[in-house]
């Protein structure tokens, strides 16, 4: 038995009935899983009765398992009876005293999905952008590709200039002692990539070949190594080779090298292709989601920051995985953008508070307009997965299994509601 003490927005307070043989029961099961934990004198080891026990550690002693083991079942009960779609974990406000053999009572505080009042949604008015493609960004991408096949070409006749690669060897000191990571040898470094401290390549640029000079830097105030902070330094460079970018001719022969193309034109039709496919994509994500933030501010939700949260914690999980896959560790990205986990939580929740947003709109338009995923649906979907990943229909749908199908078929009702939004949309 279970009724609602109180609703306030998404928060439920709910009271529900343990029945006391229930309980008998859950602690006899408690015992018996335990019942070699314990050391009675008198008794060999998990030897001695329930009644023996309880008597030794006190009448409560299994009262706590108990309770987990009943509680999942009436707080499931409760929920089922009351129709309530809950989205947090229910936290225990009251328990009532507990007798042997005796009901007793359970209040708990359990956040619901938060009531959704539908604003405007059909025939919304978004403009779409135009896609155009310009010479100039036809003209950047060959840009790109000449850089890409660049050759670098020794240098013997004149000094360094910044944009030059060269390598050097050198030794850096502090008041005349030399210090840890301030050596290196046959260093290659590009003047004017900032990669060093500043001012440290500038002083680079007119040294010939096989030149040594002094180089004097200030450390910044905020650099990593706490020793060097603010720190006045001279490091002695030697030069020993210098390299100039050489870009290739842009003509036909460079195209024949490069792509399945013979002439220029060609290449130039193809690049404006896929940079129009690009851009297409790119404004038609654009009016999605125009059309759904539309939706989205002409509704009424007050989300929950349980909902917030917990789609947070997903996102984070998510992040520290695709990390994972290129071989770092959460620990490494705090380390390189000097951040916690915390920094990283507080970003990401702007984000999460809108998914939630957007996913409670979308799913009463979804339910206001009755849309339901039908087989021919799921088949679908199956079919384009499989092509994604280059597998076979049949090992998309095992990996997908009876647990996931759930939600496929919940992306897919959700999917086919934006569709109607778009298609309404002026």
């Amino acid at each position: 038995m279970s009724e609602i003490l109180k609703k306030e927005k998404s928060l439920v307070t709910l009271k529900m009935t343990v029945k006391g043989e229930d309980f008998a029961k859950a602690i006899d099961t408690v015992f018996k899983k335990n019942r070699t934990r314990f050391a009675i004198p008198g008794f060999r080891k998990g030897k001695a009765p329930r009644k023996i026990v309880e008597s030794y550690y006190g009448e409560g002693v299994f009262y706590e398992e108990a309770l987990n083991e009943v509680f999942p079942v009436i707080f499931t009960e409760a929920i089922k009876d009351h129709e309530l779609d809950v989205v947090s974990r229910p936290e225990i406000e009251e328990l009532g005293e507990i007798q042997s053999g005796e009901d007793f009572d359970v209040t708990v505080q359990v956040y619901v999905r938060p009531e959704v009042t539908l604003g405007e949604y059909k025939e919304l008015q978004v403009e779409k952008e135009e896609v155009e493609v310009t010479d100039e960004e036809v003209n950047q991408d060959l840009e790109i590709k000449r850089e890409q096949n660049a050759r670098m070409v020794a240098i013997e006749d004149r000094p360094a200039k910044d944009g030059d690669t060269v390598v050097i060897d050198f030794q850096g000191k502090v008041d005349g002692v030399a210090f840890d990571g301030g050596k290196g040898e046959g260093y290659t470094l590009v003047l004017g990539s900032n990669s060093f401290i500043e001012g440290f390549e500038a002083q680079i640029v007119g040294m010939n070949l096989e030149e040594v000079k002094d180089i004097n830097v200030t450390f910044p105030e905020q650099y990593h190594s706490e020793d060097l902070q603010g720190k006045d330094a001279v490091f002695t460079v030697k030069l020993h080779e210098i390299k100039e970018k050489e870009l290739p001719e842009l003509d036909d022969d460079f195209v024949m090298d490069i792509s399945e193309f013979e002439i220029l034109e060609e290449l130039k039709a193809d690049i404006r292709a896929k940079l129009y496919e690009t851009k297409k994509a790119g404004a038609e994500t654009a009016y999605r989601n125009a059309i759904i933030d539309k939706a989205v501010e002409a509704s009424t939700v007050e989300v929950p920051d349980v909902m917030i949260e917990n789609e947070v914690e997903s996102m984070a999980h998510e992040f520290g995985q695709n990390l994972q896959y290129q071989g770092l560790q959460l620990e490494d990205y705090f380390k390189y953008t000097k951040s916690n986990m915390m920094d990283l939580k507080g970003q990401m929740r702007p984000d999460a508070e809108r998914k939630v947003r957007n996913s409670l709109v979308l799913d009463e338009i979804s339910k206001a307009e009755n849309i339901e995923v039908s087989d021919e649906d799921l088949e679908k979907e199956y079919t384009k997965m499989a092509e994604q990943y280059k597998m076979e229909v049949e090992k998309v749908k095992e990996l997908v299994g009876r647990t996931d199908v759930e939600v496929l078929k919940d992306n897919i009702r959700i999917q086919k509601t934006i569709d109607l939004l778009i298609a309404s949309a002026k």
